[in-house]
């Protein structure tokens, strides 16, 4: 039994946790007005596994960002596997908008798992993802959706991490999610 266990675990290094990374931008100095959806959000944040994904949504300019920041700071020391930020660039004129598959694959990069062993297609990138964020504790920040279709393969999984969206539309097609209007 002794042996197996010490083959078991060369053979199979341990997952990283992000590290504990805190990659969320500055949220400001002056972010001021939102007391209320602040409050709301971070309890949302920490509530039941049952309400893991949440969308903020609001015209642009209102400030979602800054608010998914800002709650995603202020609940950080409740998710030791860190807390990441990414903007998949639904609606920043003149950039190209982040595909689903790449958005699976940067995440997956920053959970240190090795380029040559990400699948080619994107349900197995889907899959790889699922299976990285099961048994971790960590708020993904998803910045700036255009559509459901850009991050239904991350909010899809079993994991007691949070997701918090931004986008100008509701996204009723994420199923499960609640919704703060901005």
């Amino acid at each position: 039994g002794e042996l197996l266990a010490l083959v078991a675990e060369s053979a199979f290094p341990a997952r990283r946790s992000a590290g504990g990374i805190v990659g969320l931008p500055d949220s400001g100095r002056y972010f001021v007005g939102r007391e209320t959806e602040l409050e709301a959000l971070s309890a949302l944040l920490l509530g039941p596994d049952d309400a893991r994904v949440g969308v903020v949504h609001g015209m642009a300019g209102a400030g979602k960002t800054a608010l998914a920041v800002t709650a995603a700071r202020q609940v950080a020391g409740s998710f030791p596997d860190g807390c990441l930020f990414f903007d998949l660039r639904g609606h920043t004129p003149g950039a190209v908008e982040l595909s689903a598959g790449e958005a699976l694959h940067r995440l997956l990069r920053l959970l240190d798992v090795p380029a040559d062993q990400l699948p080619a297609d994107e349900d197995g990138l889907a899959n790889l993802v699922r299976d990285q964020l099961r048994g971790r504790r960590m708020i993904l920040v998803l910045d700036n959706v255009r559509s459901a279709e850009q991050v239904r393969a991350i909010v899809d999984g079993e994991t007691s991490s949070r997701i918090l969206v931004t986008s100008r539309g509701r996204l009723p097609a994420l199923d499960d999610a609640w919704h703060l209007p901005v």
